[in-house]
């Protein structure tokens, strides 16, 4: 069997290690700090992105464009140990992750910091690493 086909058959495992990519320009968002950013009755979207993506999460790994005390007060509200990485200059998911690469497990998720306001993730009943497709 292909190691494709072997990922594919491969039960996800439960919780998993969360990426949450907040580190461009935020231009689709007028340029605004993405994660810092108000949504609903939620201070800022990531403690909503944490409130939704928590149940899938056995820890958090954050990627801002600068470390702000705003960034670490929304962090202690959510109340989880969280990795913050900084990356300047805006270079793309795939650079975040390359960044990431050596603290990363097999498999883990990944939530754009900007595409959290609507759409919805599908993929197969039990994901695997690198699958998800973005339908919103």
């Amino acid at each position: 069997m292909d190691p494709t086909t072997t990922a594919l058959l491969t039960p996800w495992p439960g919780r998993v290690p969360l990426v949450l990519l907040g580190a461009g320009r935020g231009t689709r968002l007028g340029g605004a700090t993405k994660l810092l950013l108000a949504l609903g009755d939620w201070p800022t979207l990531l403690e909503r992105a944490w409130s939704a993506l928590e149940p899938l999460a056995s820890g958090l790994q954050v990627v801002v464009s600068e470390r702000s005390p705003a960034i670490d007060a929304a962090l202690r509200r959510i109340g989880v140990p969280a990795e913050v990485h900084v990356q300047p200059e805006p270079r793309g998911t795939l650079a975040a992750l390359l960044a990431l690469e050596p603290s990363l497990p097999q498999r883990f998720g990944v939530a754009l910091g900007d595409c959290l306001f609507r759409g919805r993730l599908d993929g197969p009943a039990d994901p695997f690493p690198g699958l998800v497709v973005w339908t919103g």
